[in-house]
């Protein structure tokens, strides 16, 4: 993993990413429980909110995620490489 996993804050998951994959894993098995693949290396940390996964791609794409299954709600061209974490 390039960073570490997102602050999430349920006891059963947490997202994390290597290369250019989101994964979500079972917190206490680390079972994966989905994954979404983006274009190009992820370097920044997830970030959770309300439900969702927020994460920055390498591509240039911000991906906002559905939290419990992964699928892709929407995504933004940023014009520009995704590597700052918060």
């Amino acid at each position: 993993m390039q960073g570490p996993p997102a602050n999430y804050s349920s006891n059963s998951s947490v997202p994390a990413h290597n290369r250019a994959k989101v994964y979500e894993l079972n917190a206490h098995t680390g079972r994966e429980l989905w994954s979404y693949t983006t274009r190009a290396a992820i370097y920044s940390s997830p970030v959770v909110s309300d439900g969702t996964v927020y994460v920055g791609s390498n591509d240039g794409g911000l991906y906002a995620l559905n939290a419990a299954n992964g699928k892709k709600l929407w995504s933004y061209a940023t014009g520009g490489g995704g590597r700052a974490s918060g």
